[in-house]
């Protein structure tokens, strides 16, 4: 229902944005912008929104070691010591890695005789494939 400000006269504009912020605290939006209240609420209650997971899901993606773990686990399930090895990684640095990628909810693992298997989550699946279309028109020189 948002009225553009050329329908809306300055005095009906100041009324619809003091509707728009009805709240306690004052409200600095600039009057000839014009919002409904119902835009405001929905920003509002999106803004205040818990975001704890979405902010440990980009901590774990923001490390190259940790992306290249979990590409390497796109490919099929791996024991830790395939990363050992091929990262030329300790097991106490990976271990970190790998905790913080299971806590994002991105890896889980599972014990198979000595060895600990890990692989992606459907939701890691989802994100490690969402990563691809965004840097897909980079590498195909696209614009963004």
């Amino acid at each position: 229902m948002d009225v553009s400000r050329k329908e809306m006269g300055i005095a009906a504009l100041k009324k619809y944005r003091s509707a728009a912020c009805s709240h306690s605290k004052p409200c600095h939006i600039p009057p000839a912008y014009a919002i409904s209240p119902e835009t405001v609420e929905r920003v509002r209650t999106v803004l205040q929104e818990d975001i704890r997971e979405s902010i440990a899901v980009f901590k774990a993606l923001a490390d190259p070691l940790r992306l290249r773990i979990l590409k390497a686990l796109a490919l099929e399930d791996l024991c830790v010591c395939v990363f050992v090895e091929l990262l030329d990684c300790d097991y106490s640095k990976l271990s970190y890695h790998l905790k913080v990628l299971k806590e994002a909810g991105l890896v889980e693992c599972r014990p198979e005789g000595t060895f600990l298997i890990y692989r992606l989550t459907g939701f890691g699946r989802a994100v490690l494939g969402g990563m691809g279309t965004i840097a897909k028109p980079r590498l195909e020189g696209g614009e963004r």
